[in-house]
């Protein structure tokens, strides 16, 4: 293949759905590199971007959104926003700057929302936590472990099945649902709100059954989750922890101090499940797994909350099983025991720091 100096975003991306790339980088400097199957690679058919071709495509998809949006030139600033091809593939962009210079990631948005049955997580806990129709589900993990797409599969349950009203707070919009039973209010951060907090204290007005926060980032956000959880709502959220337990430290130590106790109060009766997960490589190392942790607030884990004895959790969950509880460690080894990850890959996770 001659390898050229494309400046054809098009060109670019239709390269990375063949290639089947989770992410693609685009910087000045630098070919452009897709992520397939977990490994970053550079793209040989084409030659190092400079900086102003970066520029130029980053841009030009931009101005293709028709949002007005801009970058200042000369000032860093970060922007989500999500780009189309003509065929009508979707992604989500983020862009931002290293010293100085623009750069962007890109991701692929699948066309459809995913089932919830398609993506491998023990449907019992899941659907019980769906059905209680009120309460707070935390999905959580890495960068790039399929938190957002859990939660699309999750609203998409919903939406087959209840008669309900769902608002939505994205940044950006990633799945596109189509109205089934539910009636679903998509609102993006940016063109339809100012922020999540603000988003989230105006949906309480909206009459909504179901909110689904894209990111819970601030003690703002997090305060109106928590109290639209406890106010009869089912409120679903991600955050960023490699572990279900660290989900309930990092939401107690958002607040003050003085404020913890009471914290620890209304989440051990306003949880309700938390997903902790990542994505790892087959034994092929030809496709990625899901691998997952799930913790259930029941009446013994509420009371570790209640009573800040978090660090007990992990051993609850290993003995939970029988309330659909299981640890990370658990889950890999039955990944293990079906053939579909390697010893290898295995090791690679029981030795990964838990700290993000």
């Amino acid at each position: 293949m001659t390898r050229s100096r494309s400046k054809d975003i098009i060109a670019i991306l239709t390269r990375a759905l063949e290639v089947k790339a989770s992410d693609i980088l685009i910087a000045g400097g630098e070919r452009v590199v897709y992520k397939v199957n977990g490994r970053w690679r550079r793209e040989a058919m084409w030659e190092p971007l400079t900086d102003s071709e970066a520029a130029g495509l980053i841009l030009g998809m931009l101005a293709a959104t028709g949002s007005g949006a801009e970058i200042d030139a000369k000032f860093p600033k970060d922007l989500d926003f999500s780009f189309s091809l003509p065929g009508g593939e979707r992604f989500r962009v983020n862009v931002y700057r290293i010293q100085g210079r623009m750069a962007a990631v890109l991701r692929p948005i699948p066309s459809a929302p995913p089932q919830l049955e398609e993506l491998g997580l023990p449907l019992p806990p899941v659907e019980r936590a769906l059905k209680g129709k009120q309460g707070l589900i935390l999905v959580t993990g890495a960068t790039g472990s399929g938190k957002s797409t859990t939660l699309a599969a999750m609203i998409e349950w919903l939406n087959t099945r209840e008669e309900i009203h769902i608002v939505t707070i994205e940044d950006p919009i990633e799945f596109f649902f189509q109205p089934k039973r539910a009636v679903i209010s998509q609102r993006e951060v940016g063109t339809d709100t100012e922020s999540f907090a603000s988003a989230l204290r105006s949906a309480l007005r909206q009459a909504p059954n179901v909110i689904m926060v894209g990111e819970m980032r601030d003690l703002e956000t997090i305060q109106a989750a928590i109290t639209a959880a406890e106010t009869g709502h089912l409120v679903m959220a991600t955050l960023h922890t490699r572990s279900a337990p660290e989900a309930v430290t990092r939401i107690i130590d958002v607040f003050p101090e003085g404020y913890r106790e009471l914290v620890r109060l209304q989440l051990s009766s306003a949880l309700s499940l938390v997903i902790s997960q990542t994505l790892l490589p087959n034994r092929e190392e030809t496709g990625r797994v899901l691998a997952y942790e799930i913790l259930v607030n029941t009446p013994a884990i509420s009371n570790l909350i209640r009573e800040n004895k978090i660090g007990q959790i992990g051993n609850a969950m290993f003995t939970g099983q029988k309330e659909g509880m299981i640890t990370m460690a658990q889950c890999v080894e039955e990944l293990i025991r079906k053939g579909l990850i390697s010893p290898k890959t295995a090791e690679a996770v029981r030795g990964a720091p838990k700290e993000v």
